[in-house]
């Protein structure tokens, strides 16, 4: 992200280097040449596997399961506990009908703490995505059983929550979906009601 200002800049060195290279053929000897050709071909294969990879394949489970949700009829409502900002939400969903929630990250600021009806956990400078994160059973339980938070159609989690929540969806009328790659570690799994 920080280097992204210099591409330019290189684009314009690497094309001398190019333009160099096919204008001084004949100065440089053939097996230099085809070892100049070589480098080319391997460093533009290895640049266009590279962004198909990144493209299509790696980290691509926030959209595909947004497209899974948008194709079903009994979605009415969503809980993402996934890291924050993961997924587009509503850029992608377009279903106003929908009520989505995720995990909450906002900043903690000083003057939060002189605000009547703030969340308590932001209060006491802990986000909800540390405390899920921290020990996503029990941030489960006191939200859904113990607190008034109302149960969704769906649950969108990533593949490393623990068993005991995967039981406690189970146990509570919920079912796995779907699951999509996300990263070699990792998937995002949708559970929904029976």
């Amino acid at each position: 992200r920080f280097a992204f200002p210099l591409l330019p800049i290189a684009c314009c060195y690497a094309g001398l280097g190019l333009a160099s290279l096919i204008s001084n053929r004949e100065k440089i000897s053939a097996t230099r040449f085809a070892f100049y050709q070589v480098s080319v071909f391997v460093a533009v294969i290895s640049n266009v596997l590279a962004s198909f990879y990144l493209s299509f394949y790696h980290q691509s489970a926030p959209l595909q399961v947004l497209d899974f949700l948008s194709a079903d009829p009994s979605l009415s409502s969503v809980d993402f506990l996934t890291p924050c900002h993961s997924t587009p939400f509503h850029s992608h969903l377009h279903r106003p009908d929908v009520t989505m929630r995720f995990l909450d990250c906002s900043p903690l600021l000083e003057a939060l703490r002189n605000l009547e009806g703030m969340n308590f956990s932001i209060v006491h400078g802990i986000e909800e995505e540390d405390m899920f994160f921290k020990d996503d059973f029990s941030f489960v339980k006191s939200r859904y059983l113990k607190g008034t938070a109302r149960w969704p159609s769906h649950f969108v989690t990533k593949s490393d929550v623990t068993e005991e929540l995967k039981d406690f969806f189970f146990e509570n009328g919920y079912k796995l979906c779907a699951s999509f790659f996300h990263t070699h570690e990792s998937k995002m799994t949708v559970y929904c009601l029976l």
